[in-house]
């Protein structure tokens, strides 16, 4: 296993979408995939506990916030880690 893995949250409103995902980003060893959110405000909520090095969403999908402003909150928040700000991948 790599001394360092790229740490992913993945958000996106259904279920599926993110399983698929998880599925497919497991068989690369580079990568952790570190939580799910299935809203906004999931999202992030669950990168201020996690610390995640990459959100990939499809947020803009999701009713109860616009993508842009769990964005910016996201990268918003202070990081104790290297990545000083997570980077945010639109679905």
């Amino acid at each position: 296993m790599p001394a360092t893995r790229v740490r992913v949250l993945l958000c996106d409103d259904h279920e599926l979408v993110r399983r698929g995902l998880r599925s497919l980003l497991e068989t690369d060893l580079t990568i952790e995939v570190i939580g799910e959110a299935s809203s906004a405000d999931e999202a992030v909520t669950a990168s201020a506990e996690t610390g995640p090095d990459v959100g990939g969403d499809g947020m803009c999908a999701c009713r109860d916030a616009p993508a842009f402003e769990a964005c910016r909150d996201i990268r918003a928040q202070p990081r104790a880690d290297a990545c000083a700000h997570p980077h945010v991948i639109r679905g």
